[in-house]
């Protein structure tokens, strides 16, 4: 299960961010926010970077605290200019 938290300008999702757990899943919050922390993330997999990159990088909202096995997938599939640092 994904859980989303706001706090002042920072979304916080904690949670596997799988296929299981975002297919078809719309967010709940997609808006007051500037940063995106991913930190709370124990598990992904291609879809759950998908997702993210579907719903949340059109924002225009930095990517904080991402682990580090995300950022290999994101390079893989070249991806990596949408998590770096503002």
């Amino acid at each position: 299960m994904l859980d989303f938290t706001l706090n002042q300008q920072t979304l916080s999702i904690t949670g596997a961010l799988v296929t299981e757990q975002v297919a078809g899943l719309a967010p709940s919050v997609t808006a007051d926010f500037e940063k995106i922390d991913l930190s709370g993330v124990c598990d992904f997999d291609s879809a759950g970077l998908a997702w993210l990159v579907t719903f949340y990088a059109p924002l225009g909202c930095a990517f904080i605290n991402l682990p580090s096995s995300l950022r290999k997938l994101a390079d893989l599939y070249g991806l990596t200019p949408l998590f770096e640092p503002a």
